[in-house]
């Protein structure tokens, strides 16, 4: 539901354009029902592993978002995958973090919101 929202919302407000999508997801969650919504906007997706041991592994979420055809890359760190996303980021493109709540401290931070 909060996937939905968040595309939604964005499809809303910026109709036509396209975003890098920076993700990490915890295990046991609706994985490919959450894929397939940020599919709807992604141009690329760059892959992070959120600080807990439920996280998914970046292999394996690079795996699944292969299946949708758009360039994936996966990161060994949060860090890393923000400052990969930023670089792959074109003019007319959206950044959007999204997946599990662990990573959103360790993105804050980064941007200096902590």
């Amino acid at each position: 539901e909060g996937a939905r929202a968040a595309i939604d919302a964005i499809k809303s407000r910026y109709p036509k354009r396209e975003a890098v999508i920076l993700m990490g997801v915890t295990k046991g969650k609706d994985t490919s029902g959450v894929t397939d919504i940020v599919n709807e906007i992604a141009s690329r997706f760059v892959v992070i592993q959120a600080s807990t041991s439920r996280a998914m592994a970046v292999e394996d979420l690079t795996e699944i978002l292969g299946q949708y055809g758009k360039p994936v890359t996966g990161t060994t760190s949060i860090d890393e995958g923000i400052k990969t996303a930023l670089s792959q980021l074109k003019s007319d493109e959206l950044l959007l973090a999204i997946g599990s709540l662990y990573t959103v401290g360790d993105i804050r931070r980064y941007f200096g919101k902590i």
